[in-house]
């Protein structure tokens, strides 16, 4: 049964076929409209199937209505079933349904999702979009509107970030230009999101710093941050936006991030005007641009400061290093669980068992590799099918091998990915890893688990397109396992680890530049980035050399 309205103060509906807005809609349509096709139609039906359809008429009489108000500042728009004394529904509070096309309070469409008669099982609520999406400009793309826009949190900043013109022209621009990386969908849009929301963010810093030095009536729109007039209220915006709530903290990284956005946004702003022949604009743009490189230091300094200090320093120390004991609980966690899900004969495999799987195994591609969290996230069943069939070896240079390489060949599969700067990025799988793979990629099991069989990742989200977050699959796997420091054992703290443990190892220099390959950066990077000042060396080797020295200067004196 479909949701029919309840109880409560009856509102006036829009009809279908005029402009008019009723209370009793059935009655007016078997009267008024009584020779429209839809309404024979559903007269000529029993009385159970006459409530039906005459719902499907009222709410396609609501979504004609709603759709009229695109572009207006203050929709008044309609839904099934309004709050009790409520007039018109306010945009951020209601739902539209993708499969039915329905406006549904938030309070309310758990119900409908429930009793939808279009549903479509595990798509209904992917299906579902903010109404707020109404009103964003036709200009904006479909499937940018579908990827991006309709996935922002209806707070303030995501409602600006959903609704402002300049806003969702440059986020618009930053989508296309990512998403030719189709192997990257998933953070092509958490990285989209999230530069429009800072920037929303720092707009509404801005706006109030504005209010208060220069009381106006006119409003203020997201391209006066862009004015070098307004360069001191931009700068206050940017320190209270990058300080943390008890004003103790500054938050560097976002800080220089702001700065690269402040200037891709100008750029694009400036663009924009040269296409629309307003060169005015577009110099005092291009302005704005020379005054903000001109006070990078001035403004920014600290955070490049802290940032390179707190790398220096802070990173590289051996007490950030995540412990051994943690990182031999975990990998014993992991082989004990893989041996209690897959060697038991009669579990029943729910979502459950799934997402634990694919946890366990995400987890421990991401520690043995040492690669990014994101990384191992972005596999597909084809590249793990392809180091199934073993396509990138070749079988007559390993049958030449010693016996010991040999044993490496049949202990470890290997899979490659397009990575950071479009490299190809090697994954070696350890033995006690591919029944766990292999079961991860098995169609019924995945059918019954309630994975898209759309969902091409080898580590997916159920009843979803996406893959999984790989930072939450290590951290949720370090708590399940009890190790003492979850927060050291993520996947840049085990790169740390093992660029300094390698380090130390007595390893000829073109072996070394394989592993550099593997790790994704060069020497100088392993060096001054990852690898943590080997102070033992420093003492044993250098320490001894100053120390004899020192000795025999003292001896001739």
């Amino acid at each position: 049964m479909l949701f029919i309205l309840g109880a409560g103060k009856r509102r006036a509906r829009p009809c279908l076929y005029c402009d008019s807005s009723v209370k009793t809609l059935r009655r007016h349509l078997q009267t008024v409209h009584k020779n429209e096709p839809k309404v024979q139609a559903a007269m000529a039906l029993s009385p159970k199937r006459q409530r039906v359809a005459f719902n499907l008429l009222r709410r396609e009489g609501i979504k004609r209505c709603n759709f009229a108000q695109i572009g207006m500042r203050e929709p008044d728009l309609h839904c099934e079933r309004q709050l009790r004394g409520g007039s018109s529904a306010k945009a951020k509070d209601l739902l539209v349904c993708g499969n039915c096309s329905g406006f549904f309070h938030r309070k309310f469409f758990y119900k409908h999702k429930r009793n939808c008669q279009s549903k479509k099982d595990s798509l209904l609520s992917e299906a579902t979009v903010p109404a707020i999406v109404l009103l964003t400009p036709t200009s904006v793309s479909e499937d940018f509107t579908n990827d991006v826009v309709s996935k922002f949190l209806q707070d303030k900043v995501g409602q600006f970030c959903s609704t402002d013109p300049t806003l969702l022209a440059f986020g618009q621009q930053l989508y296309y230009k990512l998403k030719a990386k189709q192997d990257k969908k998933t953070e092509v849009k958490r990285s989209v999101m999230c530069e429009m929301r800072r920037i929303g963010s720092l707009f509404f810093h801005f706006q109030d710093q504005l209010k208060q030095t220069t009381p106006s009536s006119e409003t203020i729109e997201l391209k006066d941050m862009l004015s070098r007039t307004h360069f001191q209220a931009l700068a206050t915006a940017v320190q209270k936006a990058t300080t943390s709530d008890d004003s103790s903290r500054m938050k560097a990284g976002l800080k220089i991030s702001l700065y690269y956005l402040l200037l891709k946004l100008a750029k694009f702003v400036r663009i924009k005007h040269l296409i629309n022949e307003n060169d005015t604009s577009a110099a005092e743009v291009e302005k704005f641009e020379q005054v903000l490189k001109l006070n990078y230091t001035f403004l920014f300094g600290d955070a490049i400061y802290t940032v390179n200090k707190n790398r220096e320093t802070k990173l590289r120390r051996p007490e950030q290093l995540p412990p051994d004991d943690d990182l031999n609980l975990i990998r014993k966690y992991t082989l004990t669980r893989y041996d209690a899900l897959l060697n038991d004969p009669y579990l029943h495999w729910t979502t459950t068992e799934y997402v634990e799987l694919r946890n366990l195994a995400d987890s421990r591609l991401t520690l043995f590799n040492a690669r990014r969290g994101g990384e191992p996230a972005r596999l597909t069943i084809t590249n793990w099918r392809d180091a199934e069939q073993g396509v990138w070896l070749n079988s007559s240079r390993v049958l030449n091998m010693s016996p010991d390489e040999q044993a490496l060949f049949r202990d470890m599969k290997i899979m490659f990915q397009t990575g950071k700067g479009n490299h190809f990025v090697p994954f070696l799988v350890p033995k006690d890893t591919v029944a766990a793979l292999q079961k991860l990629c098995d169609p019924l099991t995945r059918l019954d688990c309630s994975v898209l069989a759309s969902n091409h990742y080898l580590f997916p989200t159920v009843r979803s397109h996406e893959h999984v977050f790989g930072w939450h699959a290590v951290n949720v796997i370090a708590k399940s396992a009890g190790v003492v420091r979850p927060d050291l054992l993520t996947a840049t703290g085990v790169r740390h680890y093992v660029s300094t443990k390698y380090a130390a190892l007595d390893v000829p220099e073109n072996q070394r530049t394989t592993f550099y390959k593997h790790m994704g950066h060069s020497a100088n990077i392993n060096a001054t980035i990852y690898q943590a000042p080997l102070a033992e060396q420093e003492i044993t080797h250098v320490g001894r050399v100053l120390q004899m020295i020192d000795r025999d200067q003292h001896t001739e004196q």
